[in-house]
């Protein structure tokens, strides 16, 4: 699940940062993206927080060792 997570997580920086770099007021967008991240974290960090039970794991591979 955590290789699953690390892809969407960085699809979605990748693309935030093509939209940066590719905007008419890159500095607005910038602050948009850091909003839009800070949100993500926040929420990441509540669930972790109030001790949420998360789902099982997907199939066999979807982890990281170590």
């Amino acid at each position: 699940m955590l290789l699953t997570f690390a892809r969407i997580f960085f699809g979605a920086l990748a693309s935030a940062g093509a939209s940066v770099a590719t905007s008419e007021d890159p500095a607005a967008d910038a602050a948009r993206v850091e909003t839009a991240i800070a949100y993500v974290l926040a929420g990441l960090r509540s669930v972790v927080v109030a001790g949420v039970a998360l789902p099982r794991p997907g199939p066999p591979g979807d982890e990281v060792a170590g």
